[in-house]
């Protein structure tokens, strides 16, 4: 069998990345990028690493060790203190690596170890006044700032309105409410680093759409039967019904009305049930015309019209909205209540503006080690390689030269599924092209986790679906090489849900019944715990079924990706309970009557 056949395969010699785990725990002096996947012991060679660091000396006051969930932070915390303990356990009593590890061990609480938000937070805290901030800011929980969120554009709005906003008559006179525009804001707080560019465009000619539009319209007054139909309106009937009402009540002669009135076209609200509309043929036939030629304008004139219109709207919307947004940034610092977004935004800001600070911190973090890279946005890498890198190297984190040893990462291209949140593959590429540059890319492909055949299975299907080679939105394929053991249990097997009816309910149900009861059966035998077993689903809402099957069986369940309905009650409690610990706090007190 060839050496490509083997990788395929899942079975490659277990040894095959051994020398990049060496170098991880010996060349310390040098940044690296590692790229690991499911499975491969990346927070082992992590911890590996930070152990390496303090058993040659290095004081442990000066490990920052990130992480993007804080369950993953307890984690690395819990199995460096094992690590550090083993090594006072079994090392040589009088070997400075010891005396060093026993030092960190009383030191630890001197380290960093926990999510980026809270990194950028402890350094916020450390220097507030270079910023401007009340020493004693408070962070917001996600329910909190969603809370101070729209609280605020409450208050934004009534206060334009109070003070007689011109912004207000602008967005009017478009046919816009401002009150619409929560979601807009929302998203705008979302990306508070991105610039939106606006360019201003004239009004759009809407003659020519509007004179095919009532056309239409006159045709179907023709064909339409005069009364209901025994089975209802169909969806064009419908619509033809709602734009002639529109025509009577607003004036079409003014744009914005009339756009109003054809965003309500679309191509479902097109169709047509030719037996409603009549039974002799003819008129059938002319309906299905006219289906048609609604769907020609549509696709056509209307979206071509639409489409500048929200043109020429969008400056005038996002002109308010920044305005907004600045004012609810300015209330926010100056009450001291920062969203996780805020703590990135001045942490970069920091590092940027105050060369002695960044320089500072710096020193004292002087060994910065990322894990799940390839889940950072473009603040958060910009924080990481600013900190890794000294002033004199300038402003732009894309372009600075880190210090020898200053930063480690480690990520899997293949798992960066956050592209909504903007932790793009892109940026996780072009980290790796400066540590190409200024340090060293490592691969570990072993997997420790998976048996042989489920490798077999991953590599064959996924081997297929990604590429060979990177680009701009794909990482390329990188197969798993399982060295687990083979035992009778361990495969790939299917199975057949029959259900007692053919709908997705009832699929679900059936399957989360048989997948339980099999997990159980395993548990029953004493060979096997709960945390053996994981299941997948296509999307979260078959989750809640699965996890109810599982708890009817005595089986412990922990759910990522969908709430249990005892979480969503937990959650609600502890609402009320820190309303009623804080009765003065206006946020919790509100959330709680809510």
């Amino acid at each position: 069998m060839t050496e490509s056949a083997d990788l395929l395969n899942g079975h490659l010699p277990p040894a095959s990345d051994q020398p990049a785990r060496d170098r991880i725990l010996s060349d310390l002096d040098t940044n690296m990028l590692v790229e690991a996947g499911a499975g491969s012991g990346k927070t082992t060679s992590l911890v590996g690493r930070m152990h390496a660091l303090v058993a040659r000396g290095e004081p442990v006051e000066h490990i920052a060790a990130v992480t993007f969930t804080r369950k993953a932070a307890s984690e690395l915390k819990e199995r460096f203190q094992l690590k550090l303990e083993a090594e006072l356990r079994n090392g040589d009593a009088h070997s400075d690596a010891r005396r060093y590890c026993d030092r960190a061990l009383r030191d630890l609480d001197r380290a960093f170890l926990g999510t980026i938000h809270a990194f950028c937070a402890r350094i916020l805290r450390e220097h507030p006044l270079e910023l401007g901030l009340d020493p004693s800011f408070s962070e917001l929980s996600e329910e909190d700032w969603a809370e101070l969120t729209r609280s605020f554009w409450s208050r934004w709005l009534e206060r334009c309105k109070r003070s007689d906003d011109g912004a207000l008559d602008e967005l009017s006179a478009l046919g816009i409410d401002a009150r619409q525009l929560f979601d807009g804001f929302g998203k705008m707080m979302q990306f508070q680093d991105v610039e939106f560019p606006l360019q201003e465009t004239g009004k759009p000619d809407n003659a020519p759409c509007r004179k095919q539009l009532e056309a239409l319209l006159a045709r179907a007054r023709n064909l339409m039967p005069r009364d209901e139909p025994p089975d209802g309106w169909d969806s064009l009937m419908s619509l033809i019904k709602r734009l002639e009402y529109l025509r009577r009540a607003a004036d079409w002669n003014r744009l914005e009305m009339f756009c109003a009135a054809v965003e309500l076209i679309n191509k479902s609200g097109c169709a047509i049930v030719q037996k409603r509309w009549s039974s002799d043929v003819e008129v059938r036939q002319s309906a299905k015309n006219l289906c048609t030629d609604f769907l020609a304008l549509f696709n056509g004139e209307i979206k071509a019209l639409l489409t500048c219109w929200r043109e020429h709207r969008y400056p005038a919307v996002m002109r308010f909205l920044k305005r907004a947004a600045n004012a609810f940034e300015r209330e926010r610092h100056e009450t001291g209540m920062l969203g996780f977004k805020d703590l990135l935004l001045l942490s970069a800001r920091l590092l940027r503006e105050r060369p002695r600070v960044r320089d500072a911190l710096g020193q004292r973090y002087r060994r910065l080690l990322v894990d799940e890279f390839q889940d950072t946005d473009p603040l958060q890498a910009e924080v990481c390689f600013l900190l890794a890198s000294e002033s004199s190297e300038g402003n732009d984190w894309r372009r600075v030269r880190p210090r020898a040893g200053g930063i480690f990462l480690v990520g899997d291209p293949k798992q960066s599924i956050y592209r909504f949140r903007r932790a793009d593959i892109q940026i996780y590429e072009l980290a790796k092209s400066r540590l190409t540059e200024c340090g060293t890319v490592l691969a570990l492909t072993r997997n420790f986790r998976s048996a042989p055949p489920v490798g077999e299975f991953v590599n064959r299907y996924f081997g297929a679906i990604f590429p060979e080679s990177a680009s701009d939105v794909q990482a390329a394929f990188t197969p798993m090489q399982c060295v687990n053991q083979l035992t009778h249990s361990d495969g790939v097997s299917e199975y057949w849900v029959r259900p007692p009816k053919a709908n997705k309910t009832a699929i679900i149900d059936t399957d989360s019944a048989q997948v339980a009861s099999w997990i159980a059966e395993r548990l029953a035998t004493g060979r096997y715990a709960a945390g053996d077993f994981l299941v997948l689903t296509g999307n979260r809402h078959p989750v809640g079924a699965y996890a109810r099957a599982l708890a009817e069986r005595n089986v412990s369940v922990i759910t990522t990706g969908a709430k249990l309905p005892q979480e969503i009650e937990l959650t609600e409690l502890l609402v009320i309970l820190k309303a009623i610990a804080d009765p003065d706090n206006p946020v919790a007190v509100v959330a709680a009557l809510e």
